[in-house]
């Protein structure tokens, strides 16, 4: 009996394995709906029918929250090896860059910062590069 727990304790503490094509495709999914989001609001501040506050509230409220949870969710993923390990790793860094990408750019709308959305710019312009590379 004693033996049986223990092996039912090791199992239930071993990383969980999910489907890595379907955790890629949940988070595409959500990478779709919070850039849509992001970039209506970003056409929105360009027209001028919404601030760079307000802009940097949508960033806040509505872009980075879903981003971040979908990330975390990539992050929970263990026990993968070889070219999906890889592959996860990858993506996660494109997740985190295009996140501090977001959130950096909101800190500099708030601040009225140029050099903060300077940095911003970059940090999407490494995401892209990094998304652009995954495709490869």
């Amino acid at each position: 009996m004693a033996g049986l727990v223990l092996i039912s304790l090791a199992a239930a503490s071993r990383p969980q394995v999910r489907d890595l094509q379907q955790e890629l495709a949940r988070f595409s999914e959500a990478e779709t709906q919070v850039q849509a989001t992001f970039n209506q609001a970003l056409q929105r501040a360009r027209s001028g029918s919404l601030s760079n506050s307000d802009l940097a509230r949508v960033i806040d409220a509505e872009v980075i929250p879903p981003w971040h949870s979908a990330r975390l969710r990539l992050e929970g993923i263990h026990g993968l090896a070889g070219r999906e390990a890889r592959l996860l790793a990858n993506v996660e860094r494109y997740a985190a860059t295009r996140e501090q990408g977001w959130s950096v750019f909101s800190e500099a709308l708030r601040k009225q910062d140029p050099q903060g959305i300077l940095r911003a710019n970059a940090l999407q312009a490494d995401a892209d590069r990094q998304l652009k590379d995954l495709g490869k």
